[in-house]
């Protein structure tokens, strides 16, 4: 086709002696082979598009957007079997009891009107009825305090703890520090600590919002307005220098009342950062969502995403913003980038969304609480668009299944909502699950030898990794 091409734009079609057609055939050949020559008495290049594009077969074409429904795949059910043989390698642990924070006085103990600060059984001797352990309480906080590690996070291959060592002020948070804490060395240190007696200059961190970006710690946290009135904003802090500033706020948090607390959390993915908007409803309902992404060169914040009459919120997967409703007829359809897809279930979860796979939760008991869903008879669908494919996974030996997290050759799985709360690592292509980590009591105290009560095993993603976390040991993957 370059050849005819050729011969249109330089007039020679027409002439007849097949001499001259043979060198121009052969001129022709060479200029497709890379020969940089020019046409005699022409000082211009030969255009790019002298070739008849609408025959290229080199001519790239884009995938048509897909409407996919679950008839569309072979429906494969695996069994999963729990085992006690040795965790698989890609498991990752830290033992955060061998790290050392170090231990403070906070300065709410020593000030003058210390008083203000703690119940009043605790410094009136004349109290009546004071139980053995509050004696112990009143002696515990006039002594060094241990760091509680209350958030953390990771990225560039460290870890990053935001620390208390106030842990029986009634309003906390007086002593507080950031350490980074690097892996491949072993190495804990201290990257600024903050001292204050006042409550509007503490250091508050809304629960699992803490991300690291680029040599910086984000985290939503709530901005003094008034005397006693708060709205929330991002925060960013320097892992170098320990500067905080304020980095993004905007008026419509400052409208908002409970249980609507703006920017409900930071995501992190794929070396771009989010923040997270929800507004409740009756009976904590998500009746709306907004997500900004912030501006890597820029530092502001675009807003990427609105949405109203929220029927499950938007998540952010793989870079890419992931829709889910119900179609009319009630079936769960999920919407991506390139394709939609039709669930056959009229009540289920989306866990993780892409170009490959699409992953859906479903329960045959779902209802909401005040710390997210319940669930029970939990089984985990796999929808594979390479082999077309439908894998459906019975949960029933893991718990309720209350976080799903996709990690790089499986799930990690636990029940945020349990009385005990394992997680467990499930590799698909096997159909094998692993216990890899322990939940712990609120007390701290153990039930057994072997398991401990959940407090806080949420599955949290950090960049490249998924984490939990009970207090004792860190256990990471990548994701």
């Amino acid at each position: 086709m370059a050849i005819i091409g050729l011969l249109k734009y330089s007039g020679w079609a027409e002439v007849r002696n097949d001499m001259k057609k043979l060198m121009i055939l052969f001129a022709a050949m060479l200029l497709c082979c890379g020969c940089s020559g020019k046409k005699k008495n022409e000082e211009k290049p030969i255009p790019e598009d002298i070739t008849d594009t609408e025959n290229t077969e080199d001519t790239a074409e884009e995938e048509p957007f897909l409407t996919l429904k679950d008839s569309d795949y072979k429906e494969i059910i695996v069994p999963v079997t729990v085992k006690d043989d040795d965790i698989p390698d890609e498991v990752k642990f830290i033992n955060t009891n061998e790290l050392d924070f170090g231990e403070k006085i906070p300065v709410c103990v020593t000030a003058d009107n210390w008083q203000d600060y703690y119940p009043e059984y605790l410094y009136d001797d004349s109290a009546e009825g004071i139980s053995e352990h509050e004696i112990q309480m009143r002696d515990a906080i006039r002594s060094p305090q241990k760091g509680d590690i209350t958030e953390y996070t990771m990225g560039d291959g460290m870890l990053f703890f935001f620390v208390n060592y106030d842990n029986y002020c009634s309003s906390s948070g007086h002593s507080t520090a950031f350490f980074k804490y690097d892996i491949a060395e072993k190495k804990l240190s201290e990257i600024v600590s903050y001292d204050t007696l006042e409550n509007n200059k503490t250091i508050g961190i809304m629960v699992n919002s803490m991300k690291y970006l680029d040599g910086k710690l984000y985290y939503v946290g709530s901005v003094p307005d008034g005397d006693d009135s708060v709205y929330y904003g991002v925060y960013s802090l320097d892992t170098e220098t320990g500067e905080i500033k304020l980095c993004f706020e905007d008026d419509d948090f400052k409208d908002r009342e409970s249980p609507n607390y703006p920017l409900d959390t930071l995501v992190c993915q794929n070396g771009r950062l989010y923040a997270v908007d929800l507004t409740y409803g009756k009976e904590s309902d998500i009746t709306a969502q907004v997500i900004y992404e912030m501006n890597s060169e820029t530092g502001e914040w675009d807003k990427v995403f609105t949405e109203d009459n929220v029927y499950r919120p938007a998540q952010i997967c793989n870079g890419g913003i992931v829709t889910v409703d119900r179609n009319e007829n009630k079936k769960v359809c999920i919407h991506t980038e390139s394709y939609d897809f039709e669930s056959p279930f009229r009540n289920a979860e989306l866990i993780y969304a892409d170009d490959k796979e699409t992953d859906i939760l479903l329960a045959d008991a779902l209802h909401k609480t005040y710390n997210g869903a319940l669930y029970s008879n939990c089984v985990l669908h796999v929808f594979d668009r390479e082999t077309m494919e439908h894998y459906s996974f019975d949960l029933k030996e893991l718990g309720s299944a209350t976080e799903i997290k996709k990690v790089k050759n499986g799930y990690l799985i636990t029940n945020r909502e349990g009385f005990i709360a394992p997680v467990y690592y499930l590799m698909p292509d096997l159909g094998i699950a692993f216990q890899v980590s322990l939940g712990r009591s609120g007390s701290g105290n153990v039930h057994d030898e072997d398991v401990l009560y959940y407090l806080r095993n949420i599955l949290s993603i950090n960049d490249n990794n998924v984490t939990a976390f009970n207090y004792q040991e860190l256990m990471y993957m990548e994701k």
